[in-house]
């Protein structure tokens, strides 16, 4: 989890790990909800022990997939983060994609990115 959280600070620019580690927890919160429960599973199956049990506790359990734009993503994440600049917010959502990437498999990657719709997807894509 520390190199994980490492990554996604360095590329954020995020003052803090404690900042760090809660944008991780909701862009992994926001992401499941994006899936469907069983491409949710097989992200999470990729992951290290740590973040495996992480993505567990903060996944959606109860619903199958909420629709979200990237829009609605970076709103929520401006929201709960405290963020006053979009251009930050999604710099950041960024950083959390491409350390997601970086454990994963090509085709988990593509397989996730299957499912996003396209203005996130692109997003998924640019990280």
């Amino acid at each position: 989890m520390r190199e994980f959280a490492g990554r996604v600070q360095d590329y954020s620019g995020l003052d803090s790990l404690a900042k760090t580690e809660k944008l991780i927890a909701l862009v992994f919160h926001l992401l499941s909800a994006r899936l469907t429960i069983k491409e949710g599973g097989d992200l999470a199956s990729q992951l290290p022990k740590e973040l495996k049990m992480l993505w567990e506790r903060v996944r959606v359990k109860d619903v199958d997939v909420v629709k979200l734009s990237r829009e609605e993503f970076i709103d929520k994440v401006m929201q709960e983060l405290g963020f006053d600049d979009r251009e930050k917010a999604k710099k950041a959502v960024k950083a959390v994609f491409y350390a997601i990437k970086s454990q994963v498999s090509e085709g988990e990657i593509k397989d996730v990115e299957a499912q996003l719709p396209a203005d996130l997807k692109q997003m998924w894509g640019e990280a």
